[in-house]
């Protein structure tokens, strides 16, 4: 994605996300500068700030999936679920876990 056309494809960044969770690492690929994307999570803006260089490109309640894509993100190529949480989503371990970007 040529820089700038982001802005107006918003729809383009969610299907490069999982479930509108991406490192900024990713949106940088896609051509939004890693200022643009810190300063879109700010209060008042559209993005908010999961953790450390991960991004849920829309306000509002995280749903318990897209935490889990956001820590999955976060912990990089290596990262599982345990626990409770891989028993609610017992197939997502044959899913790569891996940042298409």
């Amino acid at each position: 994605m040529v820089r700038q056309t982001w802005a107006r494809d918003s729809e383009a960044l969610f299907s490069a996300s999982r479930l509108g969770v991406i490192t900024v690492a990713h949106l940088e690929s896609l051509g939004v500068p890693q200022r643009t994307s810190y300063r879109r999570c700010l209060p008042g803006q559209p993005w908010q700030r999961l953790l450390p260089g991960v991004v849920l490109l829309r306000t509002g309640e995280p749903t318990r999936r897209q935490q889990v894509e956001g820590a999955l993100l976060y912990g990089g190529d290596e990262a599982v679920i345990t626990g409770l949480e891989s028993c609610r989503h017992p197939t997502s371990s044959a899913l790569p876990l891996t940042d298409s970007g």
